[in-house]
């Protein structure tokens, strides 16, 4: 992918409408412009035009074989991903990069809210949460010195709606890519293979962050 190229899906996922649309289709797998305007509370043919502009970067497509008709357009996602640090960007590029990062975090930190919010009560709570954690500290016999813990927020069904996990390791920046592209490839995969309608299928906002100790605040 070219710096063009580059630009102008960062330009289509910049706008905040578009990536709530990204997102509705994420859910529905497949909708129409009236559909996924009833989901925002928007004016459907504003819907149409974000819907143009998405398809026209790449990231959705027209599902003809769900259509009623050849007036009838649905959309569905194409699967294609932006990765950013693939290519040096410039210009517009560099910019709307930049732009498209802050939202991401902004994203990020909200989800982080919803998590310490939905943990916090259900722990609290406690008759209906299950909290699970383990740790380790090692570092005897050559072991890798390190932290890691888990907990989970689970409801009265027995079903875990929310996940921390934290650990602290020895790692190379090599394995670390590698272990985040194993994570990756089986969440991917898994999505790949589920529908909205299958029991206990639902939408997961997944956040990967993490630094080693030569990123200082």
């Amino acid at each position: 992918m070219n710096n063009a190229e580059t630009t102008a899906k960062l330009k289509a996922i910049a706008n905040p409408v578009r990536r709530k649309l990204l997102d509705a289709l994420v859910r529905r797998r497949f909708a129409r412009a009236t559909d996924l305007a009833a989901d925002l509370g928007i004016p459907a043919n504003k819907v149409s035009f974000h819907l143009r502009v998405l398809a026209d970067a790449g990231f959705i497509e027209d599902d003809a074989g769900r259509a009623r008709d050849k007036r009838d357009r649905v959309w569905k996602l194409t699967g294609v991903n932006l990765r950013l640090g693939d290519i040096a960007l410039s210009g517009d590029g560099r910019r709307l990069a930049g732009a498209v990062v802050d939202e991401l975090f902004t994203d990020h930190q909200d989800l982080v809210r919803r998590v310490a919010l939905h943990a916090g009560e259900r722990f609290a709570r406690g008759r209906d949460t299950e909290v699970g954690a383990a740790s380790s500290q090692r570092g005897v016999d050559g072991d890798i010195p390190g932290t890691l813990s888990k907990a989970a927020a689970t409801d009265a069904t027995g079903d875990d709606h929310v996940y921390f996990s934290h650990a602290r390791v020895l790692l190379t920046a090599q394995q670390m890519d590698d272990a985040l592209e194993q994570f990756r490839a089986t969440i991917e995969a898994c999505d790949a293979r589920n529908k909205p309608d299958m029991p206990n299928v639902s939408v997961w906002d997944v956040d990967l962050l993490a630094a080693d100790d030569q990123v200082r605040s």
